[in-house]
């Protein structure tokens, strides 16, 4: 069993590493120079890193290195994240 220290900082490594790539993302599809197509790219790839963190948070709690109800929750929190976004990026015109 690890200690609850490395649990907290994996999961707040995580939540840091989702928070500044969504920003960024957002950033550079909200410009008043972008155009539609830019903003859908964001998005894709908004989803893309957000089905990444589940994948990661999810290996974290297989090895015990996370807390198993902590990362129920965030991943559940993101899978939304993740469909709104690419359910977004992908919509048809």
């Amino acid at each position: 069993m690890h200690n609850s220290i490395d649990s907290r900082a994996a999961t707040a490594h995580m939540g840091l590493y989702i928070t500044t790539t969504a920003a960024s993302i957002a950033l550079l599809g909200s410009g008043p120079n972008a155009s539609k197509e830019a903003k859908k790219d964001a998005l894709k790839l908004l989803g893309g890193v957000a089905a990444v963190g589940i994948a990661r948070v999810g290996y974290l709690a297989a090895r015990g290195d996370a807390r198993k109800d902590m990362a129920i929750a965030g991943s559940v929190t993101t899978l939304g994240l993740a469909t709104w976004a690419l359910a977004r990026g992908f919509k048809k015109d």
